[in-house]
């Protein structure tokens, strides 16, 4: 859509100014006087063009050229308005499922495990390398939900908070390596657990400390939890309340707070002892969780499945087109003062060189 505009308050300036100069033309007018030639011979005999070069071309461009100013000042212009482009955009989304993935960095999770990806070739990636693929692809399917990123190995460390960026996090998930100092290494799984529950009862507070509706609904709070081995506390840690924490105790504190848990053990048939697993299968089983194993990626990569199907997101709003109008003006002023400029100067050249006037 094209329109042509002027600006109003450069109008009333002009109207004034035009005032001002047609008052100052009238006087000038009644002041002039004549002049008489004893021979107009040759001027009468001289082409039109030639008659109108002497007589009154200065005085048009004088003309030309006020007109011209009074147009700059005015300010004309042409607005064009058309839509924004037509890519689609989701709104926020108001709620959805807290998802707290936390992944398992000590030393053994660079050890090598059975991967098909490469079709009928089978290749041995890390651990960390096939899980930091499936997460990634677990955060792209669930866009609607937040999702926060938990590390542990000695310790246990937020990487990221619960977001709706999820973009941050996976920028953060391709960075994950595990641990090369000796100093950092073990596996801290009850206080793992307890730590990103604790996080999730945090947040949840925060967000219904305001009297007004929160921006975004919780509905409800996962943990999922990816490691390789048995709990392993690190010596300088034992007695420590927290750092040598218990995953059954760990597990009964996210019941307590509604978190269900889900643990995925990274590990062969047999690796791992029976009364361990069970020990895991009933701290899974008491919070609502679920207990997974896997030896291989085609494991891991249907366990991921399971869970989003167990786990599922609220649908996403439908995508919207942006209302919003883009508009681009074109100016004249500049080109009308430039044209201005040359009637001046085409004046002024003609009166002073070609038309001199007898005073």
């Amino acid at each position: 859509m094209n329109y042509f505009s002027i600006n109003f308050f450069s109008l009333i300036w002009a109207a004034l100014l035009g005032i001002l100069f047609w008052v100052v033309y009238q006087k000038q007018k009644r002041d002039s006087f004549t002049l008489f030639f004893p021979d107009v011979s040759k001027i009468e005999t001289s082409t039109f063009f030639q008659r109108f070069i002497f007589t009154k071309a200065p005085e048009y461009c004088s003309k030309i050229t006020l007109g011209l100013f009074f147009l700059a000042l005015l300010d004309p212009q042409i607005r064009t308005q058309h839509a924004a482009p037509e890519s689609k955009y989701h709104p926020l989304p108001k709620e959805g499922v807290a998802v707290y993935l936390i992944l398992d960095r000590s030393s053994s999770m660079k050890d090598p495990l059975l991967s098909t990806e490469l079709g009928n070739l089978y290749h041995f990636p890390s651990k960390i390398e096939i899980l930091k693929n499936l997460v990634t692809d677990f955060i792209k399917n669930r866009p609607q939900d937040l999702i926060g990123l938990v590390t542990f190995a000695r310790t246990a460390e937020i990487i990221s908070p619960l977001t709706l960026d999820h973009q941050a996090i996976l920028n953060k998930v391709k960075q994950l390596q595990v641990v090369s100092n000796k100093e950092e290494d073990g596996s801290a799984i009850g206080y793992a657990i307890f730590k990103t529950a604790s996080f999730i009862r945090a947040t949840q507070y925060f967000s219904k400390i305001n009297e007004n509706k929160p921006a975004y609904q919780i509905k409800d709070a996962v943990m999922i939890l990816l490691t390789d081995g048995v709990q392993e506390i690190n010596p300088e840690d034992q007695g420590k309340k927290l750092r040598s924490m218990e995953i059954e105790d760990a597990a009964q504190y996210a019941k307590e707070l509604g978190i269900r848990l889900y643990l995925i053990m990274i590990a062969r048939q047999g690796e791992l002892s029976e009364v361990y697993l069970n020990m895991l299968q009933r701290s899974t089983q008491s919070t609502g969780g679920r207990l997974f194993s896997a030896s291989d990626s085609n494991q891991l990569k249907s366990t991921f499945e399971d869970i989003n199907k167990m786990e599922k997101s609220i649908v996403p709003l439908p995508a919207k087109e942006p209302s919003e109008i883009s508009s681009r003006k074109f100016s004249f002023y500049p080109f009308l003062i430039l044209t201005g400029l040359i009637f001046l100067f085409a004046g002024i050249l003609l009166e002073t060189m070609l038309v001199r006037r007898v005073p």
